[in-house]
Formats: structure tokens, sequence, C-alpha cells
């Protein structure tokens, strides 16, 4: 709530509209400004945003810094998310879902940083084991040909639940989160997820503890560890079905909760939610299947669902290889989190990062997108299309600087036409000097 900012907004004015276009009502438009809470939310949509080349003002003030570091202390202590240890797998995830633009010097740019990271994060050691790997799994045995068919179905079961969820929580985004009540007090909305949160996780011993605990104990190798509860259950020759109900009504409870929470008002994210429904599924599938380890399929599962929500492909392989110490399961891990996507492509073209981007109003528009919509605009409207691609013509007067022969400019006709751009809701803009001709 302290970063809570109203952000100004293009004016709507008589030549924003060609008039040709134009209707009556039109002139009259007075759009209101864009109200942000800065220190909400994963944050990744907005970094999309900036690196695409747009500005958001106010976004990397030191206060939304010491805000957002509190808060995500407290959001990770309730199991909200989580940081761990994934260096490659990080440079990886920024070069495949965060940048439009990632020239070779950043690449190792960004692995230096990683590197430097890692190394503190091992030296801090927050988990007490001394390792970077944060669900380390050691199973022991290899998975057969036959099993590909098992990776295959978790792929699919992933796809669906990312799709589905993409979809949802969009529809919740604008249908609930739009009721006055709602969208003017975020701290009710948060009390009432928190509210709902505990009277359904609470009851089920599988999801009661925070999202990372749940993963990592879902990820058990019973093989090894008798005494573990899960074990037990799982060793039991009859009255199983207690167990499975909490299985079961744990993975739809996750996805339940993980629609109506992400986009809340909290520095939190997808990444951990996502693994942990993918772990109840394979769990459980793992029930029904007699010679393969429970945990195997968690592990893939985790991936499979974490794939089907963010799309994430080669980066998710590899943080999935970082996290767990698995190299051997690399061809696992490939082919569930490829199925996943194409099945959650075809549910939903757009992963959540994205849906993000779109219900927050940020602007981004990647390459391929601005292809698809001019040629889009070319078919139907054919010469139109350069009209539509010119500005309109105060914004340009705006944004041209004329200069003359000495290529000099006054400090306050610059400062002028900066203010302009930024009354105007056009601070993301430039600035143009052109010599007179």
């Amino acid at each position: 709530m302290t970063t809570k900012t109203n952000l100004p907004i293009v004016r709507a004015t008589s030549d924003n509209v060609s008039s040709a276009r134009k209707t009556p009502h039109q002139d009259a438009i007075k759009p209101a400004g864009k109200t942000m809470y800065m220190a909400a939310g994963s944050g990744i949509p907005e970094i999309k945003t900036v690196l695409s080349g747009f500005v958001i003002p106010h976004l990397f003030d030191f206060k939304v810094l010491f805000v957002k570091a509190i808060g995500a202390t407290f959001a990770v202590a309730t199991g909200l998310s989580v940081a761990f240890g994934a260096p490659i797998g990080g440079v990886l995830f920024s070069y495949e879902e965060i940048s439009t633009y990632f020239p070779r010097q950043v690449l190792w740019r960004s692995c230096l940083c990683s590197m430097v990271a890692a190394a503190v994060l091992k030296e801090l050691n927050p988990t007490g084991t001394g390792k970077l790997v944060l669900f380390e799994t050691n199973y022991g045995v290899d998975y057969k040909v036959t099993h590909y068919l098992l990776f295959i179905c978790l792929g699919i079961c992933g796809g669906l639940f990312g799709g589905v969820f993409c979809r949802a929580n969009f529809m919740w985004s604008n249908s609930f989160r739009q009721l006055s009540f709602i969208k003017t007090g975020p701290v009710f909305e948060l009390s009432l997820v928190a509210l709902i949160t505990a009277l359904l996780q609470y009851p089920n011993p599988l999801i009661r503890d925070t999202g990372d605990i749940v993963v990592q104990r879902l990820l058990v190798d019973c093989n090894k560890m008798k005494e573990d509860w899960i074990c037990q259950q799982e060793a039991k020759l009859t009255g199983k079905g207690t167990y499975y109900a909490w299985l079961i009504s744990g993975t739809f409870i996750k996805l339940l909760l993980t629609t109506i929470t992400f986009g809340c008002k909290v520095p939190s994210g997808i990444i951990i939610p996502a693994m942990d429904a993918g772990a109840l599924f394979g769990r459980m599938l793992g029930q029904l299947i007699p010679d393969v380890n429970p945990g195997i399929l968690a592990m893939v599962g985790s991936a499979a669902f974490l794939a089907g929500v963010s799309r994430m492909t080669v980066s998710l392989a590899v943080i999935m290889v970082e996290l767990t110490g698995e190299v051997n399961f690399i061809p696992p891990f490939m082919i569930a989190i490829l199925t996943a996507k194409w099945v959650a492509d075809s549910i939903s073209s757009e992963g959540i990062y994205d849906l993000s981007q779109r219900i927050l109003g940020h602007p981004f528009l990647d390459s391929e997108q601005a292809l698809a919509k001019v040629r889009k605009v070319r078919d139907y409207e054919g010469s139109a299309t350069v009209e539509l691609l010119v500005s309109p013509a105060s914004t340009m007067e705006y944004s041209i600087i004329p200069i003359g022969p000495t290529y000099r400019i006054l400090a306050s006709t610059l400062q002028t036409k900066l203010d302009n751009l930024e009354t105007r809701g056009l601070s993301d803009a430039d600035l143009v000097m052109a010599q007179d001709a």
C-alpha cells in the first residue's frame, strides 16, 4: 500500500483518432490515470515491459526495493513463493522469458551476476544443508522406455492444468477483481484469500507446510526413507483411501488457490504453487503404477505443471536439473515440458506472464506480435496501414525538437518538451531532433 502510485495516461485528443474513424462521443474521452502498487506481484510482467523499451516511473525507486524485500520475506515464509539456487537456469530464464533483446555482452554479465549470487547463497546457507540444490534427490534407479508414456501423460495433464489455470486466472482478474470493493480494497482481498487458504490447506497434511517444503516432501524416495509419513501411508496394504483423498484434494485445492491468489497485491510468484500441484498429481499417479518410484513422477509432474503455466522450455529443464541434481532425468523433463507447452498453447495461446501484462495494462509488443498485427491491418484495410502507424499530429509536435545549423538546443526548450510528454502520459516516448529545412 505504501508503494501505491498514480500514473498519467495518454490524453485522448481529437487527433488521436483519424477523422474517417471518429465517432461523436470520442472527442469527449477523458481517460483516468493508472494506479499501480509497485511492490506487488512477482515483478516479471513489469520487468518484461521495461526491457521491451517502455518506462514505468518509480518502479526502481529505493522505497520499492525496501518494501518489496520485506514483503517478499513474509511471502516466502508463508509459502507463496521461494528463492532457490539455479544460476544457469536463471540466466536462461532471463533469455527465454524476460528479455526481447539479449546481446552477447548481456549474456556474460548475467552469468557473472548469477555466479556471484550463487556463491553468496551457498555461503549464507539458508537451508542448512550447505548446498545450492533445494530439492536434492538420488533415486538410484533408471527409467524404462515404457515410462516415456507416463512422462507424456504428465505433460498432457500439466498442459491442461496450465491452460485452464491461465484462462481461469484471467477471468477471475477481469471479473472478481473489478468489483469496486475489491478493486479499491486490496487489503480486504488479501485477507479474504488468506482466510480461504487457511481453511482449505490446513486440514490436508500434505499441503499444510510452506510450498517449498511440500515439494521436498513429495519428492521423497520411500526406498530409503521408511520412517517418512508419506512412505508410511504408501506402505500400507489396506486403508489408503484417506491418503489418496489427500493427494487428489490437494491437487485441486492448489489449482483453486493459485487461481485466486496470483495477482494479489503481495510480492509473490507462481513457480512454487505450480510445482506443488504437479508434485501432488505426479505422486498420485505413482500410486497407480506398480513399477515406478512415485517420487520420480512427482518430480517430472512438477516440471510439467510449471511448464503449462509459464510456457518455459529449455530454461525450465535446466532449473529442474539444478534444483534436483538429477542429470539423468533431462530427457523425461524435456518430454513432459514440451508436451505440456504444446497442450497449454492449444488451450490458451499466452502464458501467465503475458496474460498478467494484459491484465495490468502494461504496454508490451514483441516482434512477432507486431508483425502479426501489421499484417492483419494490411490485409483488412490496405493502404490505411501506414496511416495507423504514424503518430497523431499533436504527439509529433510534442516529440520533435527543431534544431538549426548550430545544433544547439536551449535547456528551457528541452525541459518544456519533456514536461509536455510527461503531462500527456508519454514519459516513455523519445524526443526527435530534426534540422530545419
